[in-house]
């Protein structure tokens, strides 16, 4: 337990420079999505955890050179969120998304291939093998989709690189959930991990009614957003500069 808390509170100083630093929601999009991968990489490659499976680090530990590969997220991120983008848009927005999401695209691939195979090399297996090929292989078929202007199957693709690159990374790691530094004996493992019996038949319960629920509201919310837009369906009322009246 307090090895999560002692991980919570150097997550929580990561994202709160991140928002700190960022002006704006994109800003902070782009800022937080570093840590992201910072943690994923900080994982795999190891924490200091000790004899008592406690994390015993700070900041300097998570941000190694292995782990600056993390910054793969930031650029995966932006190549999915760029696809999205031109999917759901017209005119000029939606040519600038997808020359976006082209040079994010090339980019990803390169940055991608390098962070997974680095991880395959380290701690991979077969199943983590074949999850970083279809990783990879799902980005260059996004990135042809998206050039031959499919953008829903692009984003299909591109989303299907984001959840296999997330569960190359738990195959590599399995049967541990966070690899020791210090000493392999001293790993945390998914049976030391993993919750009693009573707490994971309450997470069930809850699943069971929050997951409909979950579901309901977000395809509520691409069915009200399912057609694109422009700059045209923006009320002209939106564009009239604010003239301030004189006290």
């Amino acid at each position: 337990m307090r090895t999560s808390l002692r991980l919570g509170l150097v997550l929580a100083v990561l994202f709160g420079l991140g928002t700190a630093i960022s002006g704006d929601k994109l800003g902070e999009s782009l800022v937080l999505a570093f840590p992201w991968g910072v943690l994923f990489a900080a994982m795999v490659h190891g924490l200091p955890i000790g004899a008592d499976h406690e994390y015993h680090g700070g900041l300097a530990e998570l941000v190694q050179p292995y782990a600056v590969l993390g910054v793969t997220t930031t650029v995966l991120f932006t190549f999915h969120g760029a696809v999205f983008a031109s999917l759901k848009t017209v005119g000029s927005i939606r040519h600038r998304a997808r020359h976006l999401a082209q040079r994010a695209g090339v980019l990803t691939v390169l940055l991608l291939l390098a962070f997974l195979t680095g991880t395959q090399a380290d701690t991979g297996n077969v199943r983590s093998l074949i999850a970083e090929a279809v990783a990879v292989l799902a980005v260059v078929v996004s990135l042809g989709f998206n050039f031959g202007a499919r953008e829903g199957r692009a984003f299909v693709a591109s989303g299907l690189s984001v959840v296999a690159s997330t569960a190359m990374l738990f195959l590599a790691l399995f049967p541990q959930v966070m690899p020791s530094s210090l000493n392999a004996a001293w790993s945390l493992t998914a049976a030391d991990a993993a919750a009693g019996s009573y707490a994971l038949g309450i997470i069930t319960w809850v699943a069971g009614f929050a997951t409909p629920l979950v579901l309901l509201y977000q395809g509520w919310t691409y069915w009200v957003f399912g057609r694109r837009i422009g700059v045209r369906h923006i009320p002209v009322a939106a564009h009239a500069p604010v003239h301030r009246v004189a006290s």
